[in-house]
């Protein structure tokens, strides 16, 4: 695998991008040596040392849409997956994982030239992630796995800051910790507070505020904050990335530009990144991507990349000058189907749906193969909702097809012995009310990186040998309403899910995310404030057990433990044991990397490593995007 560590020594000579050198000579910018950290960030390219200047040509489907780049994280993960340091000069995980202390580098600034100090720490916890008005309820994934407590937050001195915890937290520390400060992880922890304070009510200026409520038509002070740090629309907002946003999402392009104050070289003190610019176009729909991909007109991206469009790209590789980078995924499946269990709007589907034999005999009842062939172009394995054998948490062969194998006769069975054995006219089985043929609905997510819709219908194809009718909607909203509690199947991405502690939302009910019991995600994640609890009689098996709570008990206990840990690996295996054989989760087709593992790139764009992970690890840009450069 692509090998990210840098073992050589600190550059002591430094060079920059020359539309940045003009800066600097017209007064308009520190020279270099004032705006790197006293020691930068190596990174190594796995190609060739780049050549700088470009711009970066990617597409959008809409002005929330996270297509971005960026770069700059506290730590990023190597090629073999394990976290290095980027962001963070050093992290020290003491006390039995009960606590980390981040080392930030000496002299590192933010975009606008402020220092990026442990002060912006202090500042955004105290003000943002522990006000009860910015932050009614706090996150559950933060808490303390056992007392449920936040961690505590203590600055040692301006580079070192220290976060602790009732209880060991490896699972958290090694997982949920290294972004970026607009990330649901890092952005609990750190952000400009320089900036954050004109929009906040106890350090604003009451006329000021509401001069820019007024102006962004809110009417309270969490809703201006929320807009003006919003990493896609305010080009104002400084930033730690490799690229800022210079002109926001909202219209018909979105245009980032290299940060100067960018606090990372390569081996030889380069100033990354490479690429000045990005340029990225709004565009209609998937179709629309795949047309500017196919004509050249993209540069390099895997979000919203199809794979029904690759014989597309292939066919265009040579007049394009492009070619297709596929990388699989070690997670569960490339297409989930989650069955909400939470449903009750209908409350004769919520309870068929909280049957286990009926949702056996759903997960048998259509052709895995079939969707391999026709939706995946073959190049999928089909198996249950566990992830990729040989991976660490792996359940074993006894799990690998458990009720995710085609037979019509034994799910027909199951059904029956669960009681709908009315038929009417047509041969469809009858709701057990009476009122009408059983019919279950399909929401899709419209508009991502793969189209759901043909695989769901291949889905339903099958459900009609079991004497069940399917109808199916697709929305780029269909996940609120599933979150919502409005709707009940959804078909999506598993990705990161081979680890559990990695990717809890796909594995245990730790939000509405979690679309396959959201009531129980809701309780979750507001400490009980809202939702329902797993260990209600809704949510007990067929066996006395409650398989939800298992599976959010799991998550706390393994969190004591470290990732390889003997104890952790037991746990991680007995997680997918339960979902397999439970299926609270359909598994299909896997090991395709369908979503944001095909990746269309300019072959006249360097540094893109063959030997990198799937989407698991690497997503939508890729693996160090400061590395990439045009050579041309």
């Amino acid at each position: 695998m692509v090998d990210y560590r840098w073992t050589g020594p600190v550059p002591t000579k430094f060079n920059e991008a020359p539309m940045l050198a003009e800066l600097v000579r017209a007064g308009r910018l520190p020279p270099l040596e004032e705006r790197l950290p006293d020691t930068p960030n190596v990174m190594p390219p796995n190609e060739a040392i780049g050549k700088y200047g470009g711009t970066w040509r990617r597409a959008y489907i809409w002005n929330g849409d996270h297509a971005g780049v960026g770069g700059g994280f506290l730590q990023q993960p190597n090629g073999d997956g394990i976290l290095v340091n980027d962001m963070a000069g050093s992290w020290e995980i003491a006390d039995g994982g009960r606590s980390v202390t981040i080392g930030l580098r000496k002299g590192h600034k933010w975009s606008d030239g402020t220092p990026f100090t442990t002060a912006d720490f202090e500042w955004t916890w105290n003000n943002i992630t522990l006000n009860k008005e910015f932050t009614p309820v706090f996150s559950a994934s933060w808490s303390s796995p056992a007392t449920k407590n936040p961690p505590k937050m203590e600055v040692i001195d301006a580079q070192h800051v220290q976060l602790k915890w009732d209880d060991p937290n490896w699972a958290h520390i090694e997982n949920q910790m290294k972004g970026r400060p607009w990330d649901r992880g890092a952005g609990f922890m750190m952000g400009p507070s320089h900036y954050n304070k004109q929009f906040h009510k106890d350090f604003a200026d009451p006329a000021d505020l509401k001069r820019l409520m007024d102006e962004e038509q809110v009417d309270n002070w969490v809703d201006l904050l929320k807009i003006k740090t919003h990493v896609y629309r305010i080009a104002e907002k400084p930033c730690l990335a490799a690229w800022c946003t210079k002109d926001g999402a909202e219209g018909a392009e979105w245009i980032l530009e290299r940060n100067p104050y960018y606090h990372a070289v390569d081996p030889v003190g380069n100033q990354l990144p490479y690429i000045d610019r990005v340029h990225m176009t709004l565009v209609e729909d998937l179709e629309v991507v795949s047309l500017k991909a196919a004509a050249g007109e993209i540069d390099f991206q895997a979000r919203h990349i199809t794979l029904a469009a690759v014989p597309l790209y292939q066919k265009n590789a040579e007049k394009s000058n492009i070619y297709v980078m596929m990388t699989g995924c070690t997670c569960p499946t490339d297409a989930v189907i989650n069955i909400n269990q939470s449903f009750d709007k209908d409350p004769v589907i919520g309870k068929l749906l909280r049957t286990r034999d009926f949702r056996r005999a759903l997960s048998m009842g259509f052709d895995r193969d079939e969707m391999n062939e026709i939706f995946f172009l073959g190049m999928g394995t089909t198996r249950a909702y566990v992830p990729a054998p040989g991976t660490l948490y792996y359940p074993g062969d006894d799990y690998l097809h458990r009720w995710a194998t085609k037979d019509y006769d034994a799910a027909n069975k199951l059904l029956d012995g669960i009681g709908l054995t009315k038929k009417d006219a047509d041969g469809f089985r009858m709701r057990p009310d009476g009122k009408g043929p059983l019919t279950l609905h399909f929401m899709l997510l419209e508009g991502y990186s793969v189209d759901y819709l043909p695989a769901a219908q291949i889905v339903g194809n099958g459900w009609k040998n079991l004497g069940i009718k399917t109808t199916y909607k697709e929305s780029r909203s269909a996940h609120k309403d599933i979150q919502a509690n409005e709707q009940y199947l959804f078909m999506w991405e598993a990705n990161g899910a081979w680890n559990p502690w990695k990717a809890v939302v796909w594995i245990a009910p730790q939000s509405v995310g979690f679309r396959s019991a959201v009531e129980i995600g809701r309780y979750n994640a507001t400490l009980g404030k809202q939702g329902e609890p797993a260990t209600i009689d809704k949510y007990k098996n067929e066996d006395g057990k409650y398989p939800f709570q298992r599976l959010w008990d799991i998550i706390a206990e393994g969190a004591a433990f470290q990732m390889d840990s003997p104890e952790r690996v037991a746990l991680g295996r007995e997680i997918f044991e339960i979902i397999s054989d439970e299926v609270i989760h359909i598994g299909t087709v896997a090991g395709v990397g369908a979503t944001k593992g095909i990746r269309v790139i300019n072959k006249d764009f360097k540094n893109v490593p063959v030997n990198a992970p799937g989407p698991e690890i690497f997503s939508q840009t890729g693996a160090r995007p400061e590395l990439y450069f045009f050579d041309r």
